[in-house]
């Protein structure tokens, strides 16, 4: 048993939870599909919520890269706006050519699926929808203070988005059909009262 092992487990983790959801992972299913013994992960991971948790942090550590990027004050911000829709549409897009299917929002799947149960992966969902309404939260503050955006409540606005966004996930997810997901960046400018801007 070796960090090779740990991350294994994490990886297909990760994939099981992509495309099955959080009933999925359980440590003698992941085990299976690393080619490990599933004594391996019990000891590693000892109860389901700290394999959900690994895999959510692997994933929030990946999105995070691209965040930094897409939201880095040096680009205007509603050029932030659009990269960020952009990569939404492209990864959502990459997952449902590789497994035929709209996989959603990784996060809002694992959090809605433990509201009763699996309190600490729940918890770990709603810290990183924090840090990204952080995230939005900026932009809009200076958009708005550019004067690019209409006025308004910037944290209201910010979950607005967030909202927009995940439900759009939502919808394409139960539609199965990732062309919903276009026209996301223009129905956000509509409603902060923008209009499109070419990428910069």
């Amino acid at each position: 048993m070796d960090e090779g092992d740990r991350e294994r487990l994490i990886g297909i983790a990760r994939a099981v939870l992509m495309e099955d959801g959080y009933d999925s992972v359980t440590a003698d299913a992941v085990a299976v599909r690393a080619g490990l013994p599933a004594t391996t992960a019990r000891v590693l991971f000892p109860d389901r919520d700290d394999l959900v948790i690994a895999a959510l942090d692997a994933h929030w550590s990946d999105l995070k890269k691209y965040l930094d990027e897409a939201f880095n004050r040096s680009h205007p911000p509603l050029d932030r706006l659009r990269r960020f829709f952009d990569g939404i549409y492209a990864f959502q897009d990459a997952q449902w050519s590789q497994l035929g299917c709209v996989v959603g929002c990784l996060l809002l799947r694992v959090g809605s699926a433990t509201s009763r149960m699996g309190e600490r992966s729940r918890t770990r969902v709603a810290e990183r929808l924090d840090e990204l309404h952080r995230i939005i939260e900026t932009t809009l503050q200076d958009a708005q203070t550019r004067g690019e955006i209409r006025a308004g409540d910037i944290p209201t606005m910010g979950w607005t988005l967030i909202h927009y966004v995940e439900g759009a996930l939502g919808l394409a997810r139960i539609q199965n059909d990732v062309h919903r997901l276009q026209g996301m960046m223009e129905r956000s400018l509509e409603f902060l009262g923008a209009q499109p801007q070419p990428l910069r």
